[in-house]
């Protein structure tokens, strides 16, 4: 049965990452992503966004553990300022310290795509009364 993933995203860092590999999805043809991705996780992912363009979530060293537990089709919600502002589907994991340094400037090598965002507007509370 897939998880619900209550992902934070209201640090500075963290809304910055949003805003470019969630607002703005990933160019996979990137010459980057391509230098970055191996050969088998490239089809992968070509088959899965077939237009090229995917949505891209990271997680530090120290999240690992939990990082683990994320399967294929867990659906995600980002937590922003006091609410849950987008919806996504877990499609595909990886761990790629040089492609989290290429998208964000920063260690987070657990990565995990998503689906596009489903906009959203769930406040805090009603996340807490519903669990």
């Amino acid at each position: 049965m897939p998880q619900v993933i209550l992902q934070p995203a209201s640090g500075a860092e963290a809304r910055e990452h949003y805003r470019n590999t969630i607002e703005r999805p990933v160019d996979l043809n990137n010459p980057a992503c391509i230098a970055l991705l191996p050969n088998s996780e490239r089809a992968a992912l070509s088959g899965l966004y077939t237009d090229g363009r995917a949505w891209v979530w990271g997680a530090r060293d120290s999240m690992g553990s939990q990082w683990e537990k994320i399967n294929l089709d867990d659906h995600a919600i980002f937590y922003q300022r006091g609410a849950f502002v987008s919806a996504h589907r877990v499609t595909y994991r990886t761990e790629n310290l040089p492609l989290a340094r290429h998208l964000w400037n920063s260690d987070w090598p657990y990565i995990y795509f998503l689906t596009a965002p489903i906009p959203i507007d769930i406040s805090l509370e009603e996340i807490n009364a519903a669990a």
